[in-house]
């Protein structure tokens, strides 16, 4: 299976968990929005990791690599919670603003993991 389709396969895969586990954790957990965000992108780190290296670039473990990885998503989570911020603060509600912010986070990610984790 060629490389661009291994990428956008997991793509789907890390999206759709990314997007399910985090409308999960809004929904069931009394906290702030951005501790459910956390915790959802704890879980989501992992997931996408994983899926990331053996998956769509089939390299080897390295924690040079994982340690880029969660430096990225450190920086897109920090994005996604100043996105949603703006958004909450122009009136919509948590879930509103997830979902306007996600197509948004879903490029920069492409971008960060492409250009600086995998280098590919």
């Amino acid at each position: 299976m060629h490389s661009l389709y291994r990428f956008i396969l997991a793509g789907i895969l890390n999206t759709s968990f990314g997007f399910l586990i985090t409308l999960l954790l809004l929904s069931i957990l009394p906290f702030k929005f951005y501790i459910s965000m956390a915790l959802a992108s704890i879980c989501g780190v992992v997931f996408n990791f994983f899926s990331f290296q053996r998956l769509a670039f089939k390299s080897k473990f390295s924690f040079k690599i994982m340690g880029n990885f969660f430096s990225a998503y450190l920086i897109i989570y920090l994005l996604n919670i100043l996105f949603m911020s703006i958004l909450i603060n122009m009136g919509f509600n948590k879930f509103s603003a997830f979902i306007i912010s996600f197509p948004f986070v879903v490029i920069i990610t492409y971008f960060l993991n492409k250009q600086y984790v995998f280098k590919t």
